[in-house]
């Protein structure tokens, strides 16, 4: 389990038509600004870790990045990104192994070709998508992007047709 939970500043946009691709988004200030409900004052320190997205059940994650928005001021290395699916261990660098919070301010890290699909058939439960830090963080804004396809199926309605003569 995750020291931090920031997953109640997720954004998703939802996916549109038949492809349902989304995008997840999650703006995370750790100068505590805006962290409302995550349970941090100011900051983590090395080796805290925060929820970043909650993935569902049948979500294939494809893609992360992470962009900085404010940098730390200084070297920040050794931030990960990884992913937790219950009732495995966090795997902290699966995603992206090394994010530099104190790179300027644009710069955005991406992940290989994630392909982590979020099925698990021991809890029928999804999964979190998980940043740890790899030193103190507490000045730095990052923003956090997922691109997901939906994998469950839509429940259709059944057709009824009119009896023929």
């Amino acid at each position: 389990m995750a020291t931090f939970d920031f997953t109640n500043q997720q954004q998703g946009l939802p996916w549109d038509g038949r492809n349902k691709v989304l995008q997840l988004r999650n703006l995370v200030d750790f100068s505590g600004d805006n962290i409302g409900g995550s349970g941090m004052t100011a900051g983590m320190t090395s080796s805290q870790t925060a929820e970043i997205f909650d993935i569902p059940e049948g979500v294939l994650l494809i893609q992360a990045s992470c962009r900085v928005v404010t940098t730390e001021g200084g070297a920040s290395t050794g931030h990960s990104l990884g992913v937790l699916i219950p009732p495995a261990a966090i795997s902290a660098s699966a995603l992206i192994a090394t994010i530099n919070a104190g790179a300027a301010v644009g710069v955005t890290t991406l992940s290989t070709l994630a392909l982590e699909s979020f099925v698990n058939t021991t809890t029928l439960a999804g999964g979190s998508v998980v940043f740890t830090a790899g030193a103190t963080i507490a000045a730095a804004k990052l923003e956090f992007q997922a691109i997901c396809i939906d994998l469950r199926t839509e429940v259709k309605p059944t057709l009824s047709y009119p009896a023929t003569t």
